[in-house]
């Protein structure tokens, strides 16, 4: 029957016989077929079947990948007998049949069983002899390995305990490993441990070894051996050394992002250039590869923030009246542009029942996403509360409650509300810290900033708010225009600003209708920016009284 065996840790030797009539389920979680408790598997990792007799070993959307025979799969896959599989960091192997010896199995994959089988003297002395060869061969593998392991992932603080495991298998001497990572405070912090050859690289729990080193180097940026006495009284009297081997993290542009460090007491073994070297090596793969994971993270959350804010952008969109008002003798018109995705500028217009049209804008301090939250909850009240009241000062006095009791004490909104009587030709305008809006009377041509209302304190400043609504009388062809400072400061690439004299002249020289005049003050505006971008949301509403027919 076919079999799946394992050949390390944690749970080597381990052989499993493959369901034929169900998936064989392997990863961390107790229920799975096979159990390999380890942090760095997935608790439902991969699975095989067996379909119309063959057998197809498929990743379950792991963290770390399943592998055959070196190459990372994303589809199901056929097993063939012999095939090697690495759920993440653990090797099996899959046979057709369960008559294969263990030990014979073990010995055939012996860079997978690492120290199960140690070497006996006699080949120690025979390796020796030959130069090192086989010790050279083996360390450039777990060098490949350790590429491919970094090259397996963008998650590197996943991969780095592996990476960690790889290095004790190059360096067999090591007894205590670590790798430390700056992290989101500047502070270096350990993300993978080895303090003891047999020791869960995963496990953090321990205290760092030797931190005045491993700030050395990761400020000098220079790696470093270091030998010395054993600090046990007891070894170093026998002379027992213990040699030090600590590199740093190198992105590509040469800049340290963490360190690597490696620990041996075994005095017959002290860390050489030649170790250094290689270690070096090592850590300017991770390191480069931590800088890619780094880039990718930031792509990720650049794409995400974006994502956002256009959603936040269609939301503040439908806040916004969809048509303009269709009242009998009066025309309307509104140009919106926020100066990033969302703003802080609003309008609105609402029908009373009794015919009379609520119309209004205001822009809330700052620009962007926050001033758009604020704005976003002033338009969730402005309406109602004016619908509501029996005044239109008793309106605005309780917006201005409504804004202070929003908790943001460097928040504040201004706003120009307006309720027009179609019937008696009446505007009654109210100003809270707003531009005052600019009236062109149609008989006269003259164009007026109506300022005569007292235009109080901006919605948030103060509790003691008292506003003054003025009322206007409209005739046939007078034309009101309401706009957010994002008009009058708008500046062009000289820090000049346009300012209201010339807003006055635009609207002034403008003919038409009301759209054409929204759309004339628009256009002057830009072109006063020239190629400078809007430095604040631009909003503007527009309505006239039309002459009778």
């Amino acid at each position: 029957m076919a079999t799946l065996i394992v050949l390390s840790p944690p749970a080597v030797g381990t052989r499993i016989i493959l369901q034929k009539s169900r998936q064989t389920v392997l990863g961390r979680d107790p229920t799975c077929d096979l159990t390999l408790n380890k942090r760095s598997i997935s608790r439902f990792h991969a699975q095989v079947t067996l379909t119309l007799g063959t057998y197809l070993l498929e990743d379950m959307r792991s963290t770390n990948g399943t592998f055959v025979n070196g190459s990372k799969i994303h589809q199901r896959t056929v097993l063939k007998d012999g095939d090697q599989i690495l759920i993440h960091d653990i090797p099996l192997v899959f046979r057709l049949s369960d008559d294969v010896a263990l030990e014979e199995e073990l010995k055939q994959h012996p860079a997978e069983t690492g120290d199960l089988f140690p070497t006996s003297p006699e080949l120690e002395t025979s390796a020796s002899r030959t130069g090192g060869t086989s010790i050279l061969r083996g360390r450039l593998k777990t060098l490949i390995e350790i590429t491919r392991a970094l090259g397996s992932t963008l998650e590197i603080k996943e991969i780095l305990p592996r990476v960690l495991d790889l290095l004790f298998r190059m360096f067999p001497p090591a007894i205590i490993g670590e790798i430390h990572l700056l992290n989101d405070n500047q502070q270096l912090t350990p993300v993978a441990m080895k303090h003891g050859r047999e020791a869960d690289s995963t496990d953090l729990t321990g205290a760092p070894f030797n931190v005045p080193l491993i700030h050395q180097v990761y400020e000098s940026g220079q790696g470093t051996i270091q030998t010395e006495l054993s600090p046990d009284p007891a070894l170093a009297l026998d002379g027992f050394h213990q040699s030090i081997i600590c590199a740093p993290l190198l992105r590509a542009n040469s800049c340290p992002c963490g360190v690597i460090l490696l620990e041996t007491n075994d005095s017959s073994y002290i860390f050489s250039d030649d170790d250094l070297e290689l270690l070096s090596a090592v850590a300017v793969l991770t390191g480069q590869s931590i800088g890619y994971s780094q880039a990718h993270d930031i792509v990720v959350q650049h794409d995400a923030t974006i994502r956002q804010m256009e959603t936040a952008r269609q939301i503040q969109l439908g806040m916004l009246p969809r048509n303009s008002p269709e009242v009998a003798g009066y025309s309307f018109d509104q140009y919106y542009a926020p100066a990033e995705k969302v703003g802080g500028d609003y309008y609105f217009y609402e029908m009373l029942r009794d015919g009379r049209v609520i119309l209004g804008i205001a822009d809330a301090s700052g620009k962007g996403l926050s001033a758009a939250m604020n704005i976003a909850r002033f338009a969730g009240e402005v309406r109602l509360r004016i619908a509501t009241s029996p005044t239109l000062k008793s309106a605005l006095t309780s917006l201005n409650q409504f804004v202070m009791e929003g908790g943001d004490e460097c928040m504040f909104i201004t706003s120009c509300l307006c309720v027009l009587d179609p019937q008696q030709h009446l505007m009654t305008l109210a100003n809270a810290g707003h531009p005052p809006p600019l009236l062109r009377h149609g008989t006269t041509g003259q164009v007026e900033e109506l300022d005569g209302c007292r235009r109080n304190f901006p919605f948030g400043i103060v509790t003691e708010f008292d506003p003054h609504p003025w009322m206007i009388k409209l005739a046939p062809g007078d034309q009101v225009l309401l706009f957010t400072d994002g008009v009058t400061e708008a500046m062009n690439p000289r820090r000049e600003i346009l300012g209201t004299e010339r807003l006055v002249r635009v609207f002034d020289q403008s003919r038409g209708n009301i759209h054409q005049v929204v759309n004339a003050v628009v256009e002057s505006v830009q072109q006063f920016r020239e190629d400078r971008p809007a430095n604040d949301d631009t909003t503007i509403v527009g309505f006239a009284r039309l002459h009778e027919l």
